[in-house]
């Protein structure tokens, strides 16, 4: 009987393994044509122009030569889908409507779902935002967390440039590294490169403490989350207001810290909010021993306006999407079918809705052919919305249709 109820157990584990996805590992693979989608957007539909506009302006500026437009078995010049782009623009304004845009993809665009999370054409969805936070310019008891800029020693190495006959080095898939320059002391020797500091040693033990990096100072369970959301804006006492973003990382994995709070929160409530209020209600000490779970750091500059996209063009609210640059075409235009939140006091509805988005940021976290993160916006509103996304949802990407080309 104990035998039965072994084997019984070996075939429902085989089973469930043989149904799991896959991790995706080839670029070719991430996109699969299909059927055009029934098409709506719940946006006003101006923004998305003008970030379309934004996707063409770096498409020629030639910054695009970095990225890859592969679309499953279609490959694209940049020239060629920036035509594309071009094209729907130039028709959009001929008659500027939603009605007008569905028109013009439906019949001058191809649709590829992606890979997928759990089954094609699926991803998880989350969602993230522009925080506002309080600080101060210099560190205070209740302000004592610095936001530092990118340190001077901290270097990058594609290690993808070693993958030759040349070198000793081999590796499965591309791989970029980040480290700490330390410089000889003698002649003779070469410079080393060793792991960068992790949030413990840059918070707790403070290593980069006295180099000048210190763009302002906030609260520290603020930081983290800044960290997390990758920009925002710090309202200092005498009412004036900076911008940070993005400048840069110390190469460590994201490690969500929700997984250590599972004992207090339930699966099924676990949101930034709840994370947040549970942080704060702990000593300095215990929520410190907590963030540094996530080794990850984000170090940041200062922004004269808006957060600025891996493209380097600047986000479009409720229209960014953040995917994994190592398979996804950054700078192309998709559509997204996902459920929103809808408050109504503590309870959350969920309403189904669709839009098109522009694939233009990319995050830590956000890795592999099912994942994607939808910018929301600034603020608190944005805020209560992005931190309860977690969902399933469609993601398609546009591509201009072969026979089409020669008359864009």
């Amino acid at each position: 009987m104990e035998k039965k109820s072994q084997l019984k157990f070996l075939l429902i584990l085989i089973f469930f393994i043989s149904c799991a996805r896959a991790p995706l590992e080839n670029r070719g693979l991430a996109l699969e044509r299909t059927f055009t989608p029934s098409l709506s957007d719940d946006l006003e539909i101006n923004p998305l122009i003008e970030g379309i506009k934004a996707h063409v302006n770096w498409l020629e500026s030639g910054k695009s030569n970095l990225f890859d437009f592969t679309f499953g078995k279609e490959h694209y010049s940049n020239n060629e889908y920036l035509k594309g782009l071009k094209f729907l623009l130039r028709e959009y304004n001929k008659n500027p409507s939603k009605e007008s845009f569905y028109r013009l993809v439906k019949r001058y665009f191809d649709f590829y779902q992606v890979y997928g999370h759990e089954r094609k054409g699926e991803i998880l969805l989350t969602s993230y935002y522009g925080p506002i936070i309080k600080g101060s310019r210099k560190k205070t008891a209740k302000y004592s967390q610095p936001l530092y800029a990118l340190p001077k020693d901290l270097v990058q190495i594609n290690l993808n440039q070693y993958l030759n006959d040349e070198f000793n080095i081999e590796m499965e898939k591309p791989v970029t590294i980040y480290g700490r320059l330390i410089k000889r002391d003698q002649d003779g020797i070469p410079h080393k490169i060793v792991p960068y500091y992790s949030r413990l040693e840059l918070d707790v033990t403070w290593a980069l403490d006295g180099k000048g990096l210190e763009l302002c100072f906030v609260d520290p369970i603020d930081a983290f989350f800044l960290h997390i959301q990758g920009s925002g804006n710090i309202h200092f006492p005498d009412g004036k207001t900076i911008s940070v973003g993005y400048a840069g990382q110390n190469g460590y994995k994201y490690h969500p810290i929700g997984k250590e709070l599972l004992e207090f929160i339930d699966l099924k409530d676990m949101s930034l909010q709840k994370i947040e209020e549970h942080l704060k209600g702990l000593s300095r000490e215990k929520a410190q021993e907590i963030l540094n779970k996530n080794p990850s750091y984000v170090f940041f500059k200062l922004l004269p306006g808006k957060p600025i996209t891996t493209l380097g063009t600047e986000v479009v609210a409720g229209r960014t999407l953040a995917t994994d640059l190592r398979f996804f075409p950054k700078g192309s235009l998709g559509f997204l079918i996902f459920e929103r939140p809808r408050f109504n006091g503590e309870e959350i509805n969920w309403e189904k809705t669709a839009r098109f988005v522009l694939d233009q940021d990319s995050g830590g976290a956000i890795k592999g052919g099912g994942r994607a993160d939808l910018y929301w916006g600034r603020g608190p509103e944005a805020k209560s919305h992005a931190g309860v996304m977690r969902n399933k949802a469609k993601l398609f990407y546009l591509a201009p249709k072969r026979e089409f080309l020669g008359e864009m």
